[in-house]
This record gives C-alpha cells, sequence and structure tokens, in this order.
C-alpha cells in the first residue's frame, strides 16, 4: 500500500523581523534616595600650642622666683683671673636657699675685701670638681656653727643694715669650680647661664680690685 504525504506544515522556524521592534520587560525601578543636604563639616579649633617657658621665669634655685630675675652679672679682675658674679638688690627677710647637698659654713667677711659683710659657703668634699656656692653681704643667721644642709635647704635670710659689695648690691654670689688644670678656680659660668639666664641677657658690669679694697668700675657691656 503506498502511503501518500499530504503537504503539512511548514516546519522552519520563523525568523523575526531586524524591523520589528523588540519588546523589553520592564527593568526593576531601584528607589530613589532623596536629596540630602551635604552635611556641615565641624570646624576644629586648633589644640593649643604650648608656650615655651620664658628665660625670665627660669627657676634660679637660691631665692624666692619673684627675684630670680633681679640678677646682673659684675664681671671681677681679680689677680690675673676674671670671676663672673651674680648681684642683686634685695629688701629684708628674703631667705636664701640651697642649690645642692653639702657643707654649710659661715663666716664674716674679713677685710681688706672686694666683698663685706658675712659670708655662707656650700660646698661637697665629695664632688670632684670642688663646686662652690658662696653667699656674700648682708647676711643673717640663726647661729653661726657649721653644719650639713639639704638641696633647698634655708641657709639665711637678707638684711638691711646697709652692708653693701660690688658697688650697691646687698647680695653677690659666687659660683666656683676647680679649673683644667686643677690648680685654681673659675667662674662656672655655664651652669650661672641655666641658672640666670636673663641676667646673660642685660648689660654687665666689669670691675677691677686692687687688692686693698678699692674697687674700679669699667663701664657696662653686653654680654655674648
Amino acid at each position: 500500500m503506498a502511503i501518500v504525504c499530504g503537504g503539512g506544515k511548514d516546519t522552519n522556524s520563523q525568523v523575526q523581523n531586524p524591523d520589528t521592534p523588540t519588546t523589553l520587560p520592564p527593568a526593576a525601578t531601584e528607589p530613589i534616595s532623596p536629596t540630602l543636604a551635604p552635611a556641615e563639616t565641624p570646624t576644629l579649633e586648633p589644640p593649643p600650642t604650648a608656650t615655651p617657658e620664658s628665660k625670665n621665669e627660669a627657676p634660679c634655685e637660691i631665692l624666692p622666683q619673684e627675684y630670680c630675675s633681679q640678677a646682673e652679672i659684675i664681671e671681677l679682675d681679680y689677680q690675673g683671673v676674671t670671676y663672673k658674679n651674680i648681684g642683686f638688690h634685695l629688701p629684708a627677710g628674703v631667705p636664701l636657699f640651697s642649690p645642692m647637698d653639702g657643707n654649710l659654713a659661715k663666716t664674716k667677711v674679713s677685710e681688706p675685701s672686694h666683698l663685706h659683710g658675712f659670708l655662707a659657703a656650700v660646698n661637697n668634699a665629695n664632688d670632684p670638681t670642688l663646686l662652690a656656692f658662696a653667699f656674700y653681704g648682708d647676711l643673717g643667721f640663726d647661729n653661726m656653727l657649721s653644719s650639713n644642709v639639704n638641696e633647698g635647704g634655708v641657709i639665711g635670710y637678707t638684711q638691711d643694715t646697709g652692708i653693701k659689695g660690688l658697688g650697691d648690691y646687698n647680695i653677690v654670689l659666687q659660683v666656683t669650680r676647680l679649673n683644667s688644670t686643677n690648680d685654681g678656680f673659675v667662674t662656672d659660668e655655664e651652669l650661672l647661664r641655666r641658672m640666670f639666664p636673663q641676667a646673660f641677657e642685660k648689660p654687665a658690669k666689669k670691675t677691677v680690685f686692687d687688692g686693698q679694697g678699692a674697687i674700679t668700675f669699667i663701664p657696662s657691656y653686653n654680654n655674648e
């Protein structure tokens, strides 16, 4: 039996006309955030800058702080050596403090001398440089006995009896140590500059002692 196949449907795939627009599914819509005003940037205050300690406020260790800035330099030429002394004009009743632990000796100044009144000297026998602090002038003590003293301890008080030294200073301080050859003493200028930096900003006085009690003053000049 012969089977005759009749013309059926075209089984070829239909090709879409390229001119026909393609309909795409709608894209998901992202919610739009409301427009926000820009946040204000806080203004930050800069941290306070630490003010360096003024040289005029450097603690001098031997006096109440309010008197340290009164220090003045008097250079003294004596027996071929120039010593830097620190002079003060202080009212009566001001305490003087020891700048270190050591032995305190007190005595009356022998005349003739370029310094007058009383002497209070602090040194430490265990210090190989023989560093010594010597206070001259119008000083008063509880007693004249030698004793041990601690750093910061009171060694005496200023008086107002009219005693002056190196001109018109009622208190004069000398700070000395052994020289480089260990055969004499010199001013410890480095230590003085740390204790009294403001004094080195002022004109200094220069004096010459003749060994008989007379002082010759030379016009003031600037420290270097």
